[in-house]
């Protein structure tokens, strides 16, 4: 099994930021907001420009998109605040802020932490097995986070209704990543986390590479965070390695 290097663990929460621990601890706790559910699969290509490998002609990094005023903006999470995979507001021309988060039941154990050679973020860890019903677990990050000096602080918000950029709902058109690792035996979800704990849309991700995912038909304000979430009836724990990285949201102009 292939393993991520170069990785530098983040601090505890607790120890630099108490009500971020709050935030995070009421996510990690609830299962009840990060089961997976069977959801339609979103349209997905990939830039190496060949369509035909795709579920949709739609290319984000496309000229006709590019003549439309649809460009990249780089999400990308900093590990220079102790204890807190954030993505600030400043290192971005939309002044976007998110925060990375893990998740599982009670029979996982898996972690978040920051790859230094991708600049993204790894999921580390075991899943299952669980003697009642299928283990899961994942991680993901929010489109928009509020940090200590905004008001309110530490909250996260559909992007409809985020603070923090001006007509993000009507911006929104797409979002790309990369995967690298090592895929998990029992499969990688990509899911759009919506609100009344429930995903909007979700797609398997079958390999390591480059994905985009066209917002365009979706009603992307309703969209709280990216997931990536991994279910197991394995009757053997099954061990989590990959990152996430080069996280860009496609926006208009």
């Amino acid at each position: 099994m292939n393993k991520i290097s170069h990785r530098k663990p983040a601090l505890p929460l607790a120890i630099y930021y108490p009500f971020l621990v709050c935030v995070l601890w009421f996510i990690s706790c609830d299962e009840t907001i990060l089961n997976p559910v069977e959801m339609l699969p979103v349209d997905s290509d990939t830039f190496d420009g060949d369509s035909s490998d795709a579920d949709t002609l739609t290319d984000l990094d496309s000229a006709s998109d590019s003549d439309m005023g649809l460009h990249a903006v780089p999400f990308i999470a900093t590990n220079e605040l102790p204890g807190a995979l954030l993505v600030q507001g400043e290192t971005n021309e939309l002044g976007a802020q998110g925060l990375w988060y893990h998740y599982a039941d009670d029979s996982s154990s898996v972690s978040t932490v920051f790859d230094e050679e991708t600049k993204g973020v790894c999921l580390t860890g075991t899943i299952g097995p669980h003697p009642e019903f299928s283990a899961y677990g994942g991680m993901g990050v929010y489109l928009c986070f509020t940090d200590g000096d905004d008001d309110p602080a530490y909250k996260y918000f559909t992007v409809a209704q985020c603070p923090l950029v001006d007509g993000f709902e009507h911006r929104l058109k797409g979002v790309s990543f990369d995967v690298n690792g090592t895929i998990p035996e029992p499969g990688l979800w990509f899911q759009l986390k919506v609100e009344n704990d429930a995903n909007l849309q979700e797609n398997p991700l079958a390999r390591t590479g480059t994905f985009e995912f066209d917002l365009e038909s979706l009603s992307s304000g309703q969209i709280i965070s990216l997931q990536f979430a991994t279910t197991s009836s394995f009757d053997t724990p099954v061990e989590m390695d990959f990152c996430i990285s080069n996280v860009r949201l496609w926006v208009q102009e």
